[in-house]
Order: structure tokens, then sequence, then C-alpha cells
């Protein structure tokens, strides 16, 4: 009994093994980023994030219309155009 134990384990082992596929199941084209995140997403709607996971990530995905840029040497924040190609203030400051 013993010996055909090991034998039928031994068996199904060999057949378990020669299921591997040498190609991955869900393969990703050559251009894509895999990001692994240690929790779940809140939201994926900007307007509605409440955790710093989801802001990180919404920053990923949609683009802003200008990006700070923080001058080191002066201590200013200034702003680079990023979606919007130019602004202007109105004469009130608003």
């Amino acid at each position: 009994m013993r010996i055909f134990l090991s034998l039928l384990i031994f068996i199904t082992s060999l057949s378990l093994v020669s299921c591997k596929t040498d190609k991955p199941s869900g393969s990703l084209p050559q251009n894509a980023i895999v990001i692994g995140v240690a929790s779940d997403l809140d939201n994926i709607n900007p307007l509605l994030i409440n955790l710093s996971l989801s802001r990180e990530v919404c920053t990923l995905i949609f683009p802003t219309l200008v990006r700070p840029k923080f001058n080191e040497t002066t201590g200013e924040l200034s702003y680079a155009p990023s979606l919007a190609q130019r602004w202007e203030f109105s004469e009130d400051g608003k």
C-alpha cells in the first residue's frame, strides 16, 4: 500500500509539472508598465479622493492644466504649462 501511494504521488507530481506553459497567460505588451501599490484605491474620480495613494495614481492618469515648479534658490513657486498653453490674470487679480 505504501509503495502504491508513493507511486501515485510521484505520477501526479509529474503530470502537474508537465502542465506548465512557458508563456504567461495574461502577457502584456512590451511597452506596458506595471506598478504595484500597497493598498486599494478609495476612488479614481479626482473630485472624490480621500487617500493620498489615490491622489498619486490620479496624477499619473489625469494631467493637470499647469505644473508647479519650485525654485530652490529663491524659494518661489511658479507654474509651467502642461495642458494649458497660456493663461492670463484679470486686472482685479481674480
